[in-house]
């Protein structure tokens, strides 16, 4: 049946090319010369289809959608002579760091391949600047602006504030690198927690200054001097060759037949500059998106981002949170469909609640025992994120992804004076159990208490990824 519909379909989609192809050969001679592109949020690495609605807002034609689409069409603009360049606007962009580095990686074969990559923006961020490093021409607005800063984390210790409240907070820690406590136990910030952050940051800085030493042809030492004189307005970036013209949109085919003028000097007129589906259509048979005869395999992609929480979290609008129901129902979905022959678990969470995790990580095993199931990460799989991903045949890490297990810590503020709770008709004394610690000083748990999920979570380590593992430590890929 599929192949009879598969041929129909084909067949009649032939007919429609036939139709249109007179318009398409006199739109062929208005191709153009530079295709636009426009890069904002968090584009995903694989376009999800969805179904069509009426009042869903429709995105812009010069909109990238995927990676992999990106992928594509470029690999169709690369072999076409007639194709001068691409011109790739930069806008509000929040894509994690391995995600810059595959369009970066873009940019450079559309350049090796003879191909003019010119990247603009009005307002540029680190992570902004560091993918317009890699292209041909970087063009700023003249009002807009450079926040090349750098980088910057906070650590807050709150240990002498709550002291002369009258307030001692007490934590069984697990590790010297277990620094979450020292939140309310220290008065300053530990050197450790001073090492680790310096560590994530030195490793973020050191590749922003590569990327702008080698797209703007500086040494080293220069590049980082210009990170630490930022930020910058366009006219002054400018004048420290962080960028190579101010122009405005309307500006740019100008701007572009400038660059692409030949040795009898610009041509005489400016070069078009078209989102890719106007290319599509200037081709005979362009855009024709043929059905296969034999269906295609699929491969399930679960996101797991955010806080992870029990429970099921129904509306993916409100805040980021991942429910483990919610989570669990869409592992069974994918391990029930017998034409998904894989699934792709994405985390993105720095932990949450135990139990959820647990619950997850029930869920990855039981699916994993059925079929192929790999974790992937590009910006953070920690605590509970990274319990969860435990289950998976397989984790797979970007160069610049923070992976690894954090255990829980045990915690409890214990107040120097009475604690009292105020409501509208009198005061209530409440007393704080203290369960799970000693008399002693509130140093170690009780003996029942032991065994729990740091328990579980580390010998699980250890049994799925071997004696390499240091736990405690901060880790980049596991």
């Amino acid at each position: 049946m599929r192949v009879l519909l598969a041929l129909i379909y084909n067949g009649l989609l032939a007919v429609k090319g036939l139709l249109v192809l007179p318009l398409r050969l006199i739109r062929r001679r208005r191709r153009p010369q530079f295709v636009r592109y426009s890069l904002q949020g968090d584009p995903p690495y694989l376009y999800q289809r969805r179904r069509r609605q009426l009042f869903r807002r429709k995105g812009s034609p010069s909109e990238v959608r995927s990676l992999e689409e990106l992928r594509a069409q470029f690999k169709q603009l690369i072999v076409d002579p007639g194709v001068r360049g691409v011109v790739v606007m930069i806008e509000q962009l929040r894509a994690s760091a391995a995600k810059r580095e595959a369009v970066a990686d873009l940019f450079r074969q559309m350049r090796s391949a003879g191909k003019l990559v010119v990247g603009y923006a009005v307002h540029v961020s680190n992570g902004e600047y560091e993918l317009l490093c890699s292209a041909d021409r970087i063009v700023f607005f003249p009002a807009g602006r450079l926040e090349l800063t750098g980088f910057m984390a906070e650590a807050t210790a709150l240990g002498l504030a709550l002291r002369r409240a009258g307030i001692a907070a007490d934590f069984v820690r697990r590790g010297q690198y277990k620094t979450a406590p020292e939140l309310f136990t220290l008065p300053a910030v530990s050197e450790v927690q001073r090492e680790t952050l310096e560590r994530v940051l030195d490793d973020r800085f050191a590749v922003l200054v590569s990327a702008i030493a080698r797209g703007r042809r500086l040494p080293e030492t220069e590049a980082r001097a210009k990170v630490d004189r930022g930020p910058y307005t366009a006219k002054r970036a400018l004048s420290e060759g962080l960028c190579d013209v101010l122009l405005s949109e309307e500006e740019l085919p100008g701007y572009l037949s400038s660059l692409t003028s030949t040795a009898n000097g610009p041509s005489p007129r400016e070069p078009t500059i078209a989102p890719f589906t106007a290319y599509v259509r200037s081709k005979p048979f362009g855009g024709l998106s043929w059905k296969r005869i034999k269906r295609q395999p699929r491969v399930a992609w679960v996101p797991l981002q955010g806080l992870i929480v029990t429970g099921e979290i129904s509306s993916p609008l409100g805040p980021g949170m991942a429910g483990s129901k919610t989570i669990g129902k869409a592992l069974k979905a994918a391990t029930e469909d017998h034409r998904c022959q894989a699934i792709v678990l994405d985390v993105a969470s720095p932990g949450g609640s135990a139990l959820a995790s647990e619950l997850i990580l029930d869920q990855v095993r039981r699916a994993a025992q059925k079929k192929a199931v790999v974790v992937y990460t590009d910006r953070v799989a920690a605590s509970g994120g990274y319990l969860a991903a435990l289950g998976a045949k397989e984790i797979w890490a970007a160069p610049h992804a923070i992976v690894g297990l954090c255990d829980r810590h045990l915690q409890i503020l214990r107040c120097g004076l009475p604690a009292r709770v105020a409501s509208p008709r009198r005061r209530k004394r409440c007393a704080l159990p203290l369960p799970g610690f000693s008399r002693e000083g509130c140093t170690s748990p009780r003996q029942d208490d032991r065994g729990g999920t740091p328990e579980r979570g580390r010998a699980h380590l250890f049994r799925r990824r071997g004696d390499a593992t240091r736990a405690g430590r901060p880790h980049r890929r596991i």
